[in-house]
């Protein structure tokens, strides 16, 4: 009985089509999470810094209004 080679190689067109696979993962992962991630982003930020930053990946200063807002306010009642 013979035994299976594991360390198989691959062919060029094998190590060409997976590495294309992996750029359009990465971009598919990319796309799909980032909306999440703004949101959370300008969760901590503040009215004017949002419109005058535009796309940002990390907020300049943190700031906690909107959590204080949404926790204190009655008018959500989020803590019910």
């Amino acid at each position: 009985m013979k035994t299976k080679n594991k360390a198989m190689k691959m062919s060029v067109t094998d190590i060409i089509l997976k590495t294309v696979n992996y750029v359009v993962l990465f971009f598919l992962v990319i796309v799909m999470l980032y909306p999440f991630w703004d949101i959370l982003v300008k969760s901590f930020m503040t009215d004017e810094e949002i419109i005058s930053n535009g796309i940002s990946l990390w907020p300049k200063r943190w700031h906690f209004v909107a959590y204080e807002r949404i926790l204190t306010d009655t008018t959500y009642n989020f803590v019910r």
